[in-house]
């Protein structure tokens, strides 16, 4: 198994919509072919998701043989409620999440996200209790400087905008969640 790198975040997340605030840390491993713009959508992830966090929630291997990570959310009881997978999956391991969990979202991200999506358009039309959330190639490149082994991070979310900020800046990430029909 190739090695990875570990990122760790300190994340101070606030959504004030929702009242929700916490101080989180954050561990990302990162395999050899990924850059800071997939560390950088994995941490947006999680702190969209920390918001909904039942018991345990945490990055574990997923079902591709790539050695991808996916965010898992569980209940009290152990029983997974939410996964999110990321970059453009194939279907098939979609499916399998699907039947795993109450639900998946797919943070889309990355070149060839257009035929991606029009390639398994009817496919993910199927798939009941998926979200598709794009974010767009302007906010990889603004997530990725945000990025460093060692990072101590503010996020603020407001509907569907994220802005991350360091010591030095903020950056506004813009998400896109795609309609159910017309992935």
């Amino acid at each position: 198994m190739p090695s990875k790198t570990l990122f760790k975040a300190r994340v101070a997340i606030t959504d004030a919509e929702t009242g929700f605030y916490e101080d989180a840390l954050c561990v990302l491993a990162a395999g050899l072919d990924e850059d800071a713009s997939s560390l950088g959508v994995r941490l947006v992830a999680y702190c969209l998701l920390a918001r909904l966090a039942h018991a345990e929630m945490g990055f574990v291997r997923g079902f591709s043989p790539e050695d991808r990570d996916i965010l898992r959310l569980t209940d009290e009881a152990g029983q997974t409620v939410h996964i999110a997978d990321f970059g453009l999956p194939e279907v098939r391991y979609l499916r399998k999440e699907a039947g795993l969990s109450r639900k998946v979202t797919v943070f889309a991200f990355g070149e060839g996200f257009e035929d991606w999506r029009e390639r398994v358009r009817g496919e993910l039309e199927r798939i009941d209790n998926l979200e598709v959330v794009r974010i767009g190639d302007d906010g990889l490149a603004r997530l990725a400087s945000c990025i460093s082994r060692s990072m101590h991070l503010g996020v603020a979310i407001q509907e569907d905008v994220v802005w991350v900020s360091d010591d030095t800046r903020t950056e506004e990430i813009g998400l896109e969640r795609l309609p159910k029909k017309g992935y």
